[in-house]
């Protein structure tokens, strides 16, 4: 005859095995946490940022000079759009020199606040036609 209490240890520990593998598996389906959300500018934001396009960015946004991408030409913006705001921001910021044109940093104009070059980049966005 089998000890009961031997018994019970067994049926417990096959249990508490089986339970703990199913925690283990369910946790290893836990999906990532969704990316942070993008940043949206503040409508005083844009106001800043279409003041600094219309002083520093039409020059070439506006008429295409220096291979920029027209902002009433959406399609021009596609392959800029799909690498992200970030990047987007940090081409304006530091400057680039790419395939189809140049952009200056700062838009060619060295006094202007990371922030404020953050803020035409976001105007400029906010007005592209959709595709």
């Amino acid at each position: 005859m089998r000890n009961p209490i031997a018994l019970f240890c067994a049926r417990f520990c096959a249990r508490f095995c089986a339970l703990l593998c199913l925690v283990l598996a369910l946790a290893a389906c836990e999906q990532a946490p969704p990316p942070p959300p993008a940043r949206t500018p503040a409508a005083t934001d844009l106001a800043k940022g279409e003041g600094i396009f219309k002083q520093v960015c039409k020059a070439c946004h506006g008429t295409g000079a220096g291979g920029a991408p027209r902002l009433d030409k959406p399609d021009q913006w596609k392959p800029r759009l799909a690498q992200g705001n970030e990047q987007l921001y940090r081409h304006a910021i530091t400057g680039f020199k790419g395939a189809y044109g140049t952009m200056p940093p700062r838009g060619g104009k060295p006094d202007l606040t990371d922030e404020e070059v953050r803020a035409a980049v976001d105007y400029m966005l906010s007005v592209l036609p959709p595709n």
